[in-house]
């Protein structure tokens, strides 16, 4: 996605234009991002916050690329791979914490 776009489409340039987040190409993106975060998780409670943070996760990943292209950054899709990672990761941790409680 060209630079420009993604600001405009996600960047703080969306809110100066007036652009609300709901109905926004923005919500439909979480939207789509948060279904299968729910899926796995199965706890709206704990979907939202793990989504959110995989969601700003990857938006500042999108932004440094951008903003910044000497960053030396690596492999893109290593990135994008070590970031759900984390994500199953941390909904496994907690799964089994759940089940440890309830024992």
């Amino acid at each position: 996605m060209h630079p420009g776009l993604y600001a405009v489409l996600f960047g703080p340039e969306a809110d100066q234009l007036g652009v609300p987040f709901e109905g926004s190409a923005g919500q439909e993106a979480f939207a789509a991002l948060l279904d299968p975060v729910y899926a796995l998780v199965g706890d709206p409670a704990e979907s939202w916050p793990r989504a959110t943070n995989l969601w700003a996760s990857m938006h500042g990943i999108v932004t440094l690329r951008a903003a910044v292209p000497g960053f030396p950054r690596g492999d893109l899709d290593a990135q994008l791979d070590r970031d759900v990672d984390q994500l199953l990761a941390s909904c496994h941790a907690a799964d089994r914490r759940v089940r440890s409680e309830h024992v």
